[in-house]
């Protein structure tokens, strides 16, 4: 793979590296647009989350691209059918898998409140230590969520964690609830915008990424005083496919199963965003690169 022509990881006047040129790197001195993220990580095998991808680089880029002109009219879109004041008003996302927390970082960096989430170990390992070493403009908060415990046992109002360790043996795919309401949507929050990268890699877990993506969809959906008139928040999925079998299995159990429109975002939009943002590589450095947009279409139960 040819490398990058840009300077070294460590250097705060150039532009990111591709993740698979600074693996080694324990303290990533991280640009992104105007400012300069501190991202520890590690790369001893402890867990898949605790360093940084390709899939969250180029996510993150493309959203800061289209943050004003679709993020913020689907925000602005939403608050007009539920009859709440924009003006004021913080849009709110969930990232889900959100290992050394750059995704939510940046998100945040544009004034968006975030609440990043993974599993316990990388939570605790980086994804905290993360979000609280750099500056924020919105508010970034860390908690535990296992994809694999089932929305009806998530617990909104720990601070630290909202689902537990589960003892019981994982469903399969066939076995899990598709349409499982919130056990309580009043005090459950509202997202505007459910993102996640790198996080199709396993055929056991990708079922339960999409219940969890599905379920937050849901109990986000805000309806107007029209019957069946309901809008749902755009989720953003980025993903490096090396697994063609497994994403396409992924993505078409998304659509058929899960009730979302699958769309994938054009390979050459996706660039321009990244060299809006600075970031010119090669394009054999990330041309597995892959950003899908899920739109839920469910009408409420």
């Amino acid at each position: 793979m040819p490398r990058s022509t840009n300077k070294a990881p460590n250097s705060s006047n150039s532009s990111p590296l591709p993740a698979h040129e600074t693996k080694d790197v324990p303290l990533l001195t991280y640009p992104f647009l105007s400012t300069t993220f501190s991202l520890k990580q590690f790369n001893d095998g402890r867990g898949n989350g605790t360093g940084l991808w390709l899939g969250s680089q180029c996510l993150s880029l493309y959203l800061a691209d289209i943050e004003k002109r679709e993020l913020l009219k689907s925000f602005k879109a939403r608050r007009k059918l539920s009859r709440q004041p924009t003006e004021g008003a913080t849009p709110r996302a969930i990232e889900l898998g959100s290992g050394i927390g750059l995704g939510a970082l940046a998100l945040a960096s544009s004034g968006w409140n975030v609440l990043a989430t993974d599993i316990s170990l990388i939570v605790d390992a980086v994804l905290k230590i993360n979000i609280t070493g750099n500056p924020q403009t919105g508010v970034v908060q860390a908690r535990e969520l296992d994809w694999s415990v089932a929305p009806s046992d998530w617990k909104w109002d720990d601070p630290v964690s909202i689902t537990s360790p589960r003892n019981e043996p994982s469903q399969t795919s066939e076995q899990l609830d598709r349409s499982e309401p919130a056990s309580d949507v009043n005090t459950s929050p509202l997202f505007d915008l459910i993102i996640t990268s790198d996080t199709i890699f396993s055929a056991e877990l990708a079922p339960h990424l999409l219940r969890t993506i599905q379920h937050l969809a849901q109990i986000s959906g805000v309806s107007g005083t029209k019957a069946g008139q309901v809008l749902y928040p755009p989720a953003y999925l980025a993903l490096e496919n090396r697994d063609p079998f497994l994403v396409d299995k992924t993505l078409e159990e998304a659509k058929d199963v899960w009730g979302f429109d699958v769309s994938r975002i054009p390979h050459a939009k996706v660039g321009a965003a990244m060299r809006k943002g600075g970031v010119d590589w090669e394009d054999e450095e990330w041309e597995g690169i892959e950003i899908w947009k899920l739109q839920l279409v469910l009408k409420p139960e």
